[in-house]
């Protein structure tokens, strides 16, 4: 049962909340969304921790004394909500409890509530204020499960909405109950006024019970003005290039640190949401994924302290890396991010020191983060994600580089016969560099690349070359310019690319263009080209209009999207600049710091370079899954605005709205206006395009009633529930 309050200390005007509409409207559309109390409360329920998806409703319904949990310290989230706990609810939302004796003093009014029953009085208040009268056999079944049209009955009426059981005038809201339920009307009312959502597949599912962490959502919806959605804040995180590579030793040379760096915007939503650069704080912690796997330390994982002062300079407690960032450490305490940067727009942190071995000392490439965002200076969590740190320390050169293998000959050097493979490529490689170039390199370890072999990867002040760099080429030259004369044949897949980029177990190309079936050589060219002293490294990339070049009105040798990023060939891949900038990067930034649609970076709604949602690696996609619903690019315009924004053709790259039912019915006001706006997307003649694809599965109403399915993936053309007009 739901536990009753020992000590009441409020009451509230009933009239507040029955006749105030238009008070939940300016709720929902004026005021900002802040978390009620958040400074000072919070519910001590141990099954309901700050990563619950219902944390912020259920805090806000015990700060304002509507729930005091089901025992002792819990909630119960998940368990099927009784009409008795949805009595008290509604009465402690509306007025406050009730007096105790009440049923005692006047008897009850269904001869299945007994009067010293603990929910009675709520239950005769509820009957009171006209809210709930049992049923016809003069019963009202305390402990019965409450449906979800139940519970939608019940919250419209309390709301003062005419919630009359006579079906809905027009239109169902959800294609699973029709406009003749008896519950339609009070759905379609709270489907108005933001207070229900459905499920992302279109359905309401009005028969299954309601649970108690969605009736938490609903009434502090309806009575408490929190967000229309999920939460009141959205943080968005994305690690900056989709992959970290570190050395799996450091004893004979290194040529990365463990380096990891994330990115995180934090928005308030609404109607208008707003980036937010202050007020918060914004952390980032271990978290465990599906497998069970979790990365919280790298001590004992690694010998990179061991030599960290040789190779950089630096004397570093455990834990601790080269920028003085930390991993969370064994206890997973919470670390900081950095200031926001005002000139990027993102709170940033660069250099954690994170490995490619779990605590339990497996390999996992793809470990989770969850990043925090809470108000500044106290605890209350306002949002929080699951965010990749994609790292790996694997690189194939032992196929060549092991003693016997093709890169080492009989030249006259003794190879190395150190029983560890890994080790022995390692001190083969200095001795090739010793043999061809006359350097001392293996007298002289441990060896940092970057002394000599200038990297903008380690340049941290980006100086640009200094000292002994001066006059050698550039890493990212030396290497590919080296290698692209021994290799035999141009490669035509990535596995070429995998001798030294990880890898053929990591598979750090992984997002949408991998799934699509593009390669490394489709962006980037060849080794020559990448290896070529016209390019600069790490900053002369293809561009995004390189390949998405347009829209069907206006694209590059008539292709939306190519699957080649240059016209001349692989070994000078000069990247395709396409004219129509639909799709095109901020002016002088490469797309993984590129920021867009109210200043959002790039990422934030795509995911980092190299792995752009939807990819093959499901770590990855859990973070478009937590803020949307579904994998992919983030296209629900509710993620940030919610359910209530007004038709528009403003959305990032010209999107109308998504997924939405009013569009869906009035979006003929906007063809008549601009009928190119509907061709660039949905074609030339209405057949539809790759860029009016279904981001999900989803289902519309066409005008008749009827319910179309449309599953993910299908080009949505102008024929599907009418008649094309183009």
């Amino acid at each position: 049962m739901e536990r009753k309050f020992q000590t009441p200390d409020f009451r509230r005007d009933p009239r507040r909340y029955r006749s105030s509409f238009f008070l939940l409207l300016l709720l929902c559309f004026v005021l900002p969304a802040v978390p009620l109390n958040a400074q000072t409360c919070h519910a001590p329920f141990a099954d309901v921790g700050p990563d619950h998806w219902a944390a912020a409703y259920v805090d806000a319904l015990y700060c304002e004394g509507i729930t005091n949990g089901c025992a002792v310290n819990l909630f119960c989230s998940d368990r099927a909500m009784t009409r008795e706990e949805m009595a008290a609810f509604l009465v402690r939302a509306l007025e406050g409890e009730p007096a105790g004796d009440l049923c005692l003093a006047q008897g009850s009014s269904f001869w299945d509530v007994d009067p010293g029953r603990w929910s009675c009085p709520y239950i005769e208040r509820l009957r009171a204020l006209g809210i709930a009268n049992g049923y016809g056999d003069g019963s009202f079944r305390p402990e019965n499960p409450v449906t979800r049209s139940e519970a939608s009955a019940f919250i419209a009426r309390s709301m003062g909405l005419d919630a009359a059981p006579d079906g809905c005038p027009e239109s169902s809201p959800f294609q699973d109950m029709a406009v003749t339920d008896w519950a339609c009307r009070a759905v379609q009312q709270l489907w108005d006024a933001q207070v229900i959502n459905g499920y992302p597949d279109g359905r309401f599912r009005p028969n299954d019970p309601v649970s108690r962490g969605e009736t938490a959502a609903l009434v502090a919806r309806a009575f408490l003005g929190l967000a229309d959605g999920l939460a009141s804040y959205r943080v968005f995180a994305y690690n900056d290039l989709g992959m970290h590579c570190h050395d799996s030793d450091y004893s004979v040379f290194s040529v990365l640190p463990p380096f990891n760096n994330l990115r995180a915007q934090v928005i308030s939503r609404g109607l208008g949401p707003q980036l937010l650069d202050f007020g918060m704080d914004v952390t980032y912690r271990a978290r465990k994924d599906g497998s069970g796997s979790i990365n919280t330390t790298s001590q004992g994982k690694t010998n990179f302290w061991d030599h960290e002062a040789a190779l950089f300079g630096f004397d570093l407690p455990v834990d601790v890396g080269l920028t003085g960032t930390p991993m969370p450490g064994p206890a997973n305490t919470p670390r900081p991010f950095h200031a926001f940067d005002p000139v990027d727009g993102w709170f940033p942190v660069e250099g954690i020191p994170l490995t490619a071995l779990d605590d339990a000392g497996r390999t996992n490439f793809y470990p989770l983060m969850n990043v925090e965002a809470r108000e500044g200076g106290g605890t209350a969590l306002w949002a929080s994600l699951p965010v990749v740190a994609p790292v790996s320390f694997e690189m194939a050169c032992g196929d060549c580089h092991h003693t016997g293998g093709t890169a080492t000959p009989a030249i006259g050097v003794s190879w190395s016969a150190n029983p560890d493979p890994e080790l022995q490529y390692r001190e083969n490689i200095l001795k090739l560099h010793d043999a061809r170039k006359g350097t001392a390199l293996d007298a002289s370890r441990p060896v940092l690349c970057f002394d000599c072999h200038y990297s903008p990867a380690l340049d941290l002040a980006q100086q640009g070359p200094q000292g002994d760099q001066i006059g050698k080429p550039y890493l990212s030259r030396a290497v590919h310019g080296f290698h692209a004369s021994r290799i035999e044949q141009v490669p035509t897949s990535r596995e070429t690319c995998f001798h030294c980029h990880p890898g053929k177990e990591t598979q750090c190309q992984r997002g949408a263009m991998a799934t699509a079936g593009l390669v490394c050589i489709d962006c980037h060219g060849n080794m020559a080209a990448v290896g070529s002293s016209s390019r600069e490294p790490w900053s002369d990339l293809p561009l995004c209009q390189s390949c998405h070049t347009g829209d069907a009105l206006n694209s590059f040798d008539g292709a939306i999207v190519r699957n080649l990023a240059y016209a001349d060939g692989p070994s000078t891949a000069t990247p395709i600049v396409a004219p129509n900038e639909r799709f095109a990067e901020e002016a002088g930034r490469l797309y993984r710091n590129s920021r867009g649609h109210g200043g959002m970076a790039c990422a934030s709604c795509h995911g980092s370079p190299h792995a752009e949602w939807p990819t093959s690696e499901p770590n990855d996609n859990l973070t478009a899954v937590e803020l949307q619903g579904h994998d992919g690019p983030i296209i629900e315009c509710r993620t940030c605005h919610g359910d209530g924004l007004p038709l528009t053709l403003d959305g990032p790259h010209g999107l109308h709205n998504v997924n939405n039912t009013r569009w869906v019915k009035d979006h003929k006001q906007w063809f008549g206006g601009n009928q190119d706006a509907c061709r660039s997307c949905h074609g030339l003649q209405g057949e539809g395009t790759v860029l009016s694809k279904a981001a999900a599965d989803r289902m519309f109403q066409d005008k008749e009633g009827a319910w179309i399915q449309v599953p993910d993936g299908t080009p949505i053309d102008c024929g599907l529930c009418h008649e094309n007009k183009l």
